[in-house]
């Protein structure tokens, strides 16, 4: 028995002397909508811990489907309720979760057009209406927005007008691409970074807006190779440093 407790006394020490393993970059699987700020604030983070990240983004609908296959990951950001539906999975850890930042639906023109008025349902429904084209993400293509915009012209009664007419962005390159289309509807900070061919006219009245599925959560899969420096990383998009490089692109606070 002696000679068992001396072997694993020493297996001990000997496990103690490897070293952790520690990844020199994080894959980061992001909604498509942090595009517009994560890059500043994951170079913030390399800066500041001299730890790399690799960001890969789609539609929501599309990242959450590759975590449930478990797709190589460290951090995922998804809408808050996917974040939490991926914990409950076992696929995120939870206590690794911080909510990041919020969006809200908007609508923006192209620049030769008339801002339309949108501070009322009918007022919405009214320049849903005149518009020709209306592009936004498709839902059935993983666009969180694109759920969302989809329930509001169903709510507003419009949905088959709307279809009718509609652009369906695909993938966050058809976003940025688009300068055609008359009318766009989605998330605030993808429309205000198309100044160059849209004015950006407003979000969307309260009524058909919904912060649980527009506030953006970070967390850390559970298949991460470094699970300790990827909590980093989240606690770090979660911190007043990057909600200013947030509020500078058009997000608000969650």
């Amino acid at each position: 028995m002696k000679r068992i407790a001396v072997l694993a006394s020493i297996a001990a020490v000997l496990l103690s002397l490897i070293p952790v393993a520690r990844a020199d970059e994080l894959k980061v699987l992001s909604a498509g909508t942090m595009h517009f700020a994560l890059k500043d604030v994951g170079d913030n983070f390399t800066r500041m811990t001299g730890t790399k990240l690799a960001l890969t983004f789609g539609g929501a609908g599309g990242v959450k489907t590759k975590i449930e296959k478990d797709e190589p990951a460290d951090v995922v950001i998804l809408p808050k309720p996917d974040i939490a539906a991926l914990v409950k999975a076992g696929k995120i850890a939870p206590d690794s979760v911080h909510d990041i930042a919020l969006t809200e639906l908007s609508i923006a023109v192209r620049k030769d057009q008339p801002k339309p008025d949108i501070r009322s349902l009918a007022a919405v429904k009214e320049a849903l209406l005149e518009a020709k084209t209306i592009a936004y993400f498709g839902a059935a293509f993983g666009g969180a927005d694109g759920v969302l915009a989809e329930r509001d012209f169903a709510r507003l009664g419009i949905a088959n007008e709307v279809a009718a007419k509609a652009k369906l962005w695909r993938s966050v390159e058809e976003v940025i691409a688009e300068k055609n289309a008359d009318l766009l509807v989605g998330w605030q900070p993808p429309l205000l970074s198309k100044a160059a061919d849209y004015e950006f006219v407003g979000p969307l009245p309260p009524e058909l807006q919904d912060p649980e599925h527009s506030t953006w959560t970070a967390g850390v899969a559970t298949r991460s190779v470094d699970i300790d420096r990827a909590k980093d990383f989240t606690r770090a998009l979660a911190s007043p440093e990057s909600l200013r490089v947030y509020k500078a692109k058009g997000y608000a606070a969650p």
